[in-house]
């Protein structure tokens, strides 16, 4: 795939990888499900699907008292949409004192199963189709998760602040963290939950999991924790960058930073990143962008259209290890750096 570039305009709504990536940890969104549920420790899980689906997801050990069940469709469930024996397995799982999540994978997402009638019958359960063949990424199905498991949960009450990070916590840790009236939000799995319960719970979410305007960062300074002197900094380095004009952005962080960029007013002439990294987040990001900016998936790749590369790709780890307007500053520092402002 090198040197094959995509116009933001173009972009579809499936993943983009080099033909030499593989990745085995990306199977499907399946994995991506156990892998959250099995950490999570206190839910159960059942996967319907073909034999495949039942022979991998036995693999995902889950927490003692959790169950991982797998229904294997056979033939005559396929051609007649029936499923008679997974209401007996959703109900042998309602018994376990556990909230069960049902994964439906690729062939019975296509089935004309009653899905709604399994849902009247068991309310408590909450089903989700996470076919392979549509979206970005298998982790994209975790926002849809979140929102269907706790979605209906009371959120605020008190003055807490709840900060929401990369791991995966436990369902009881969630509902606790619900409780809080400010919510920052570091990983992007959770802001859909959050941003549907802000609807009509008294809470304040303050989304930290891409970069933000100045102002932004002045209305949420407090709850944020950052100073007025690093505001005011970010907002001066801002201010020399947006006279540059017109730039590439490669490596670390490449979509959250053409973003900002777009937003002072600088031209975004091609996107580089590695497109393991291509979900849903970064797909909204890029969508922010001109239609004409190029993007490509393949790192090796470099842009040819005569402007500044700010090529992050060396500053990866320093990247990662920051957060917020943290990460936006050392990334301004740097851009100065190669602009040789």
């Amino acid at each position: 795939m090198a040197d094959k570039w995509i116009l933001v305009q173009n972009l579809k709504k499936e993943p983009y990888l080099p033909s030499a990536s593989v990745s085995c940890a990306d199977h499907c969104p399946m994995d991506a499900l156990l892998e959250e549920l099995a950490e999570m420790g206190d839910v159960n899980a059942l996967v319907v699907g073909v034999g495949e689906c039942v022979y991998y997801s036995r693999k995902i050990p889950f927490a003692a008292g959790c169950e991982n069940w797998a229904y294997a469709l056979d033939e005559r469930e396929i051609i007649f949409g029936e499923a008679d024996g997974l209401s007996a397995a959703l109900a042998a799982l309602s018994c376990t004192g556990h909230r069960t999540v049902c994964i439906f994978t690729c062939i019975p997402s296509l089935m004309n199963l009653n899905f709604d009638s399994l849902a009247a019958q068991f309310p408590e359960v909450v089903f989700l189709a996470a076919p392979a063949y549509t979206g970005i990424s298998p982790y994209d199905s975790l926002s849809e998760l979140y929102l269907r498991l706790f979605g209906d949960e009371e959120a605020g009450g008190t003055e807490d602040v709840s900060v929401w990070e990369f791991g995966v916590l436990s369902g009881a840790d969630v509902r606790k963290k619900l409780r809080a009236g400010t919510h920052i939000v570091n990983h992007p799995r959770y802001l859909r939950l959050l941003c549907r319960l802000a609807e009509t719970a008294p809470i304040t979410v303050v989304d930290n999991s891409r970069f933000q305007s100045i102002d932004y960062y002045r209305r949420y300074a407090t709850p944020l924790g950052v100073s007025a002197a690093a505001i005011d900094e970010a907002d001066r380095l801002s201010s020399r960058i947006a006279r540059v004009g017109w730039v590439n952005v490669k490596g670390a962080s490449a979509c959250d930073f053409a973003a900002f960029l777009h937003s002072i007013g600088v031209k975004i002439g091609a996107v580089v990143f590695d497109g393991r990294a291509y979900h849903v987040h970064n797909d909204s990001l890029l969508r922010e962008l001109s239609g004409e900016t190029e993007v490509s998936f393949d790192m090796a790749d470099t842009p040819k259209n005569g402007a500044v590369t700010l090529d992050f790709s060396v500053y990866r780890d320093e990247i990662s290890e920051r957060k917020g307007l943290d990460r936006l500053l050392f990334m301004l520092k740097r851009a100065g750096e190669l602009c040789h402002l």
